[in-house]
């Protein structure tokens, strides 16, 4: 080999030298690269940490004009009743427990005596008010057994309430999980009113 091909070699070698990074800046690149996805695993562990704490349901609020004390939304034949509830709030620890029971009789036999939810009448107690009589249906939008019962009695049971013959008493409860796979969501009221 030539002293100037050996020449124009070391050149070249040197060029590439000063272009490939040394290994001080290659170990900076991946500390660098380390520290920017902690910084984004921290950022995710923290908002999903404190973003659960925000899902947190409060114990005790105002009832909304349109329900009663018991979270139920009454239907009468001029519509949604407004501002029917006895109290101003509502705190779930303090919740009432009903002195209402009935003895249902199944085929003609006494069966256990079943205590009724709070705000559920008895059948005399709904004689004696002078009022039509209040149908009080507990429903989850999720559930499909719900739904077949809205589908069956649905269009009779809005006849009855717009004559004025029952007002009807809906409470929203969760039976199924939102998430639940078998479940058909249904986001829709269970009839329109007025």
């Amino acid at each position: 080999m030539s002293t100037d091909a050996r020449e124009k070699a070391r050149q070249i070698a040197a060029q590439q030298a000063k272009k490939s990074p040394s290994k001080a800046s290659r170990r900076w690149l991946q500390l660098g690269v380390l520290a920017v996805v902690l910084v984004i695993v921290g950022i995710i562990g923290f908002v999903v940490v404190n973003g659960n704490k925000n899902n947190k349901i409060a114990e005790s609020g105002p009832v909304p004009a349109s329900a009663n004390e018991y979270g139920g939304i009454v239907l009468a034949k001029d519509g949604i009743v407004k501002n029917s509830s006895t109290q101003e709030t509502r705190d779930f620890k303090q919740l009432a427990t009903s002195t209402s029971s009935v003895t249902p009789m199944v085929n003609g036999t006494a069966a256990a005596v079943n205590t009724l939810p709070p705000g559920v009448q008895t059948a005399e107690e709904a004689a004696k008010n002078g009022q039509p009589v209040r149908v009080t249906i507990f429903q989850d939008y999720n559930c499909v057994h719900c739904a077949e019962f809205e589908t069956k009695y649905g269009e009779e049971i809005q006849k009855l309430v717009e004559d004025g013959t029952i007002t009807l008493e809906i409470r929203n409860l969760t039976f199924h999980p939102p998430h639940t796979p078998h479940v058909t969501r249904q986001l829709h009221t269970p009839w329109q009113t007025r």
